[in-house]
């Protein structure tokens, strides 16, 4: 099982998406960087975080073809932060100030 990372790309506009729904009406807000072998949020957390390399080059991430082009394009993709949405199981977590909150979907 393998986590997916949701990079926003637009970080100092401070959007949070307050639901799934929000989050898939926003999608272009977001670009999928990478897959981390683990169903841990936390260790996704802390294997995609530059500390003392760059996490890309940890063995259990996978770049994605879409990560591969903001590396080209941007210069690289930046270590996880709060407004990254990390996807596992079907399940989608905003990483928010302290910890993860569940993205559940609107009724």
């Amino acid at each position: 099982m393998s986590i997916s990372i949701f990079q926003t790309n637009k970080p100092r506009d401070g959007f949070k998406p307050a639901s799934l729904n929000d989050m898939l009406r926003n999608v272009k807000s977001f670009d999928f960087g990478a897959r981390i072998n683990t169903e841990d949020l936390e260790e996704a957390f802390r294997l995609s975080n530059s500390i003392n390399s760059n996490w890309t080059e940890n063995e259990e991430v996978t770049v994605t073809p879409e990560g591969r082009v903001v590396i080209v394009e941007r210069g690289g993709l930046r270590s996880t932060m709060v407004g990254d949405v990390f996807a596992v199981d079907g399940d989608f977590f905003f990483v928010d100030m302290f910890g993860f909150k569940k993205l559940e979907a609107e009724s």
